[in-house]
């Protein structure tokens, strides 16, 4: 609240758009200039049409499933909430955030900072028709390696997804996976982070499809023993129609991993685009594929 119209700042860095700083921008002097660094959630999980294109069908029936349920749990309380948020936010000078206020805060900004300009051009579609891409990233390749930067995949495993959130459309995976002979491969399962009920059906069905070789991180792990679980990983499966994961995408490629995504997704564009290699889920992610699940070559 204190911080007024910002007449007295020329240049304002936003990094991720929260609620907080999309009141900031929509109550700031229309000459202040502003350059947003793109995290991705203000996107693709905020305007609604980008989140309805981030499901896989199944996905989206559990989703829905678990939102009703959780509807019926919370109908009180939310009734409640219902009366009472207005009040509170109008008391404490607040705004009542939806997704027209987050789309108008979108429009007042004049610089779009991003790693890679696929993930620019979604946003662009909300965004002023002046907007400009700016080059950004947090991370050298050094430093987001630390130990692992001489290192390289030792192993055959399966790395499926990042996070028990639904983006990772797990459920489609594990079913395309399991039309493949995967032998004594381990399919590990990032889940230590992201909505419960959710991770409970993908550890339900991945126990259903792989049994004992299904190995899902349910808690945090220190960082040498995360790293160990990587380097197992030959073959990674990252099923997200947006930009996810990017960090252990990045990581696994430089340790010599096969990288699986799907096509629309920008971060597919991005690299493909680069000229490395990798492969798509729709095509090459399938049992009558000879080489589906052949690591990469050291010449690859």
């Amino acid at each position: 609240n204190h911080l007024g119209d910002l007449t007295e700042y020329n240049f304002v860095v936003i990094h991720c758009l929260n609620n907080y700083k999309v009141d900031i921008i929509n109550r700031a002097h229309p000459k202040t200039k502003f350059l947003w660094i793109f995290w991705g959630h203000e996107i693709y999980s905020t305007i609604s049409q980008e989140k309805e294109k981030c499901l896989q069908p199944v996905t989206k029936s559990i989703m829905c499933d678990l939102q009703m349920n959780q509807f019926i749990k919370r109908v009180l309380v939310d009734k409640c909430k219902s009366i009472l948020r207005p009040i509170f936010y109008r008391f404490f000078n607040k705004y009542v955030h939806d997704e027209h206020y987050h789309r108008a805060a979108l429009k007042c900004v004049d610089y779009c900072a991003t790693f890679m300009h696929e993930d620019y051009k979604v946003a662009k579609r909300y965004m002023s028709k002046t907007i400009e891409w700016q080059w950004f990233s947090y991370f050298s390749m050094e430093l987001l390696l630390g130990p692992l930067f001489d290192k390289k995949c030792n192993g055959h495993n399966i790395l499926l997804g990042n996070s028990s959130t639904a983006e990772n459309n797990h459920l489609e995976a594990l079913a395309i996976l399991s039309k493949l002979q995967l032998n004594a491969r381990e399919v590990i399962t990032p889940l230590s982070y992201g909505i419960d009920e959710y991770r409970n059906r993908v550890v339900e069905l991945g126990h259903q499809c792989f049994g004992d070789h299904f190995k899902p991180l349910i808690l945090f792990i220190d960082i040498e023993a995360y790293n160990e679980k990587l380097q197992s990983c030959g073959i990674v499966v990252m099923n997200h129609y947006r930009q996810q994961a990017v960090g252990n995408i990045l990581t696994t490629l430089w340790l010599g991993a096969k990288l699986y995504l799907n096509k629309c997704n920008p971060v597919y564009q991005y690299l493909h685009k680069l000229g490395i290699i990798l492969f798509s889920i729709e095509k090459e992610l399938v049992p009558d594929n000879p080489s589906v699940l052949m690591l990469m070559s050291d010449a690859e």
